[in-house]
């Protein structure tokens, strides 16, 4: 598991010392969960951070007042790591939901110690600001294309979330993601229809579609 850790960008030139004196046997818990389960919400108590070891989960917008996920936001994959943007936000409740789309193993560190580890070593408080920094933009540059793109480019902003390799799985229904991008079906079936037809996408079944990634950077 700390092999797993040290992969991951916030831990990139962290002395191993260091690591090791927060993430021991008696800090970290590993967890299995089956398809459905919710692994992480605002229900959730004493805040964490996670990193995904095995398997595939689904981030949910905030959970309504039944408990039940509103949107589907991304697709998180081994060595993806969440709650990370939420330890300085302890007085508010995780902002979404992560539910196992499969058999899922999650590792949970500890939220406070977490934050111990990053204000005490120069190098990883600079990996988190970098993260954090990162994400802000790319969070910037989705809003734009949300509020003023156009439904191809709301479709492969999408896309580039639940993407795994050069492959492009629709992990819902058609209703329910021209409601997630905010268009209607028939725009949501003419964005397909369009970047297939410029090469972008060749639909290989039902759901799922190879992706050159080339021309959906050039876009």
């Amino acid at each position: 598991m700390l092999k797993k850790i040290k992969n991951h960008p916030i831990f990139m030139g962290v002395p191993q010392s260091h690591i090791e004196k927060y993430f021991c046997e008696k800090n970290l818990t590993v967890r299995t969960y089956v398809q459905g389960e919710t692994a992480y919400s605002s229900v959730t108590k004493n805040p964490q951070v996670a990193l995904m070891v095995d398997g595939v989960a689904r981030v949910y917008a905030k959970a309504s007042n039944d408990g039940e996920g509103t949107a589907l936001l991304r697709t998180l994959r081994s060595g993806d790591l969440f709650g990370i943007a939420n330890l300085y936000a302890q007085d508010d409740p995780f902002p979404s939901k992560i539910v196992a789309a499969g058999e899922v193993k999650i590792l949970f560190m500890d939220g406070d110690i977490f934050k111990k580890f990053i204000e005490t070593d120069p190098t990883a408080l600079k990996n988190y600001l970098e993260m954090q920094s990162k994400k802000i933009v790319y969070l910037n540059k989705k809003i734009s294309t949300f509020t003023a793109g156009s439904a191809e480019k709301k479709l492969i902003m999408f896309m580039l979330d639940h993407i795994d390799k050069d492959v492009f799985t629709v992990p819902c229904s058609m209703t329910e993601l021209s409601d997630m991008l905010g268009i209607g079906r028939a725009s949501l079936y003419r964005a397909i229809d369009s970047l297939t037809e410029d090469g972008i996408l060749l639909k290989q079944n039902k759901n799922t579609f190879k992706v050159d990634l080339n021309k959906i950077k050039n876009i």
